[in-house]
């Protein structure tokens, strides 16, 4: 009998103790997952706090500033600009031309087109431009970096008419002058025609050829006929001569027989012949079979000697070139 009740105490003893195992076991889990729980919410408790904070502080421009000379990454930095651009455009605006920083100066063509991005979303094409007045005084250089970008953003959108009396204004001749080029060659890709129609509204002719020779550059590409077609409706200034040459040399790597169909027509003697050599020298480095066929049959229609000889000249020294161990 005492064996019996022995080995029932022992059995007692033996489940008790498991289930005080389990209790452990399950109160350990139990306080990681608590502590887990706990790690987790006071890192969204802290970013709750910092949230909380920025709301309660007041924004004041010395404050702003400091906020974007402390930013460690370019990530971090606009990330501060989209907040406080949001919360106070202006404010934000003044304090982004009065701060610098290492980051800023490494990154500041990345910075301007975040900028730029921010104001093309909300404002027309002249508000936009003079939303960045302050900028203008403090860091000027930057201003036609992001004014530029700005313009551009427009240039393929319906605000062709806006663009136009943008670089007619007076007040921004300097920053026309340095977007003309771009927003001619985003315009020639997006809506050439539209701004043909507009080119003679331009008063300044630095930024008028500007925008053409942008225009011209990337319209020849998608569509060289329609191109051609427009050239033959506008007077032949030496401005517009000059992109038809920048047209020819560039088309000549891809298609010499339409460039220099370019080249022929200007009129120029000098420029001209320039170009035409040019864009001939490209046309004799083909190996294609076709293409040294056309080569050779448009060369027999030369009849200036001095160009004959030049063209021979390079012909030679191709061949020799490409005899070179």
């Amino acid at each position: 009998m005492k064996k019996i009740w022995s080995t029932l105490v022992l059995l007692i003893l033996l489940a008790v103790g498991f289930f005080v195992s389990q209790g452990r076991e399950e109160t350990g889990q139990n306080g990681r997952k608590s502590q887990e729980a706990n790690t987790k919410g006071g890192g969204e408790a802290s970013v709750a706090k910092r949230s909380a904070r920025l709301a309660r502080q007041p924004l004041t421009l010395e404050w702003m500033t400091k906020q974007f000379e402390s930013a460690e990454s370019l990530e971090e930095l606009t990330t501060l600009l989209d907040r406080y651009y949001s919360l106070d455009e202006n404010l934000t605006l003044e304090a982004w031309a009065e701060f610098d920083s290492p980051l800023y100066q490494n990154r500041e063509t990345a910075l301007s087109l975040h900028l730029s991005n921010l104001i093309s979303k909300k404002y027309p094409p002249l508000e936009a431009i003079r939303t960045l007045e302050g900028i203008k005084a403090k860091k000027p250089e930057h201003y036609l970096h992001v004014g530029r970008y700005t313009l551009q953003s427009y240039s393929g959108d319906e605000q062709v008419q806006d663009i136009v009396e943008f670089l007619n204004t007076k007040d921004h001749r300097e920053l026309s002058q340095e977007s003309a080029l771009s927003i001619g060659m985003n315009a020639g890709i997006n809506k050439p025609e539209e701004y043909t129609q507009y080119l003679d509204r331009i008063q300044d002719d630095r930024v008028k050829n500007s925008l053409l020779e942008g225009l011209l550059s990337t319209w020849v590409q998608a569509n060289p006929d329609a191109v051609a077609e427009y050239i033959n409706t506008v007077e032949q200034t030496p401005e517009l001569e000059a992109s038809i040459a920048e047209i020819a040399e560039t088309t000549s790597a891809v298609d010499p027989a339409i460039a220099m169909g370019w080249a022929e027509s200007i009129q120029n003697n000098d420029l001209k012949n320039q170009t035409i050599y040019t864009v001939a020298s490209h046309w004799a480095l083909e190996t294609n079979a076709h293409e040294i066929e056309k080569y050779t049959q448009w060369k027999a229609t030369l009849r200036d000697p001095s160009l004959i000889q030049r063209l021979e000249d390079t012909e030679k020294n191709i061949r020799e070139s490409r005899h070179k161990p």
